[in-house]
C-alpha cells in the first residue's frame, strides 16, 4: 500500500510513503493554488522513512499518489483536492 499526505493543516508540506518492498517506489505530485506543479518521491520500499518536502510557504491545493516502475509510465491515482 503507497500513501501520499500532506502533513500539517495549514497545507504546506506533503509527506510521502512507499510502504512496499516491492522495487517500485512511489511519489507524491502535488499543485500549488498559483497552478505550480512538483513531486517528492520515495524509493526505498518499506523502511519506515518517509520522504517529505515543504513548499516554500505556498499553500499545496491538491495531490495525487503514484508509483513509480523503472522504465514504464508512471500510474497515478485520482487527484485529491482541499
Amino acid at each position: 500500500m503507497t500513501t501520499t499526505r500532506t502533513t500539517t493543516k495549514n497545507r504546506k508540506r506533503i509527506r510521502t510513503c512507499d510502504n512496499e518492498a516491492d522495487s517500485t517506489g512511489v511519489k507524491g505530485v502535488y499543485e500549488l493554488t498559483n497552478g505550480e506543479r512538483d513531486s517528492v518521491r520515495d524509493d526505498d520500499g518499506a523502511n519506515g522513512i518517509c520522504a517529505h518536502e515543504g513548499s516554500g510557504g505556498r499553500t499545496i491545493s491538491g495531490h495525487q499518489t503514484c508509483e513509480t516502475p523503472d522504465l514504464w509510465p508512471d500510474n497515478c491515482g485520482n487527484w485529491q483536492r482541499y
